[in-house]
């Protein structure tokens, strides 16, 4: 999971599943250009990590001390979820408050799609809200994986998805989905038709806004840990949220990725003690 901070736009509405929708006014492009300018996906001058060879994950942690977290910490991402493991979320749990998405915050942001080198993303910053106890988390962007960072009972899947959201104050939540596979996804139709083939400019989807509800699975059960980002520097306090139930991709949508970006997952990394919840995002 990558990190990216923006500044929130204004109203948003879906049409056709995780699909662009072109509205009226709402945050000007230059806004997120700028913005996307200094994210932390995106910086100047970071040292350079990869998936294989001598910058592959084993080695992030000794490839800057700026990565030192990603050897050092104690709630890192992503783990292995053992079902029965899972305990019931009892209400008022200290960090881990009731979660809801806001469909009454509606928004309308610039879309891009980039290949960045790590992963095909999907830039809608502002498009959504996910409310976690009194925060508001909005929604930044999202990306993809592949092989499943996440397994579940030690079984891997073919893809997954994280989607990102940042409160004002820098927090992060991230909603995870994994694919299995089967019947083709309409819903990644939109990006996968428009997927760079190599790393450089974003290209232009529109405006509008990313309505996630209409990809994710309608029972929204969930995993809930606190965890880091999966990618350097492999920053903690992150709060995760992974879907119980699982979408399908088709072997061709799968094998489209993985063309494209071979394997990018880190490898699942310790509990270390941590409790992991089932819960239900309202």
């Amino acid at each position: 999971m990558s990190k990216r901070a923006f500044d929130p736009a204004r109203r948003w509405k879906a049409a056709i599943p995780l699909g662009i929708v072109v509205l009226g006014l709402g945050v000007g492009r230059h806004t997120a250009r700028a913005a996307q300018a200094t994210s932390p996906a995106h910086p100047a001058h970071a040292p350079h990590w990869s998936y294989e060879g001598a910058e592959d994950p084993s080695h992030w942690a000794s490839l800057s001390p700026e990565f030192a977290r990603c050897g050092s910490g104690h709630q890192q991402s992503p783990i292995d979820i053992v079902t029965k493991a899972g305990t019931p979320l009892e209400a008022g749990a200290a960090g881990f408050e009731a979660a809801r998405f806001d469909p009454s915050d509606t928004r309308t942001v610039p879309v891009d799609i980039v290949n960045n080198g790590h992963t095909i993303q999907v830039d809608t910053v502002g498009s959504g809200v996910l409310v976690i106890g009194k925060d508001r988390y909005v929604l930044q962007q999202f990306h993809f994986h592949t092989p499943s960072e996440h397994t579940v009972d030690g079984r891997s899947y073919p893809l997954e998805v994280h989607f990102v959201h940042k409160t004002e104050g820098g927090k992060l939540a991230v909603v995870g989905l994994l694919f299995e596979e089967g019947p083709e996804n309409p819903a990644l139709t939109p990006y996968w038709n428009r997927m760079p083939k190599s790393s450089g400019t974003p290209v232009d989807l529109g405006r509008g806004g990313v309505d996630i509800r209409t990809v994710i699975p309608a029972r929204l059960d969930v995993y809930r840990y606190a965890g880091s980002l999966t990618t350097p520097p492999c920053n903690e306090g992150v709060h995760w949220l992974v879907l119980k139930e699982h979408s399908t991709a088709s072997p061709a949508q799968i094998e489209a990725f993985r063309a494209l970006m071979r394997h990018n997952n880190r490898p699942v990394q310790p509990l270390s003690g941590r409790a992991v919840h089932t819960d239900v995002i309202r």
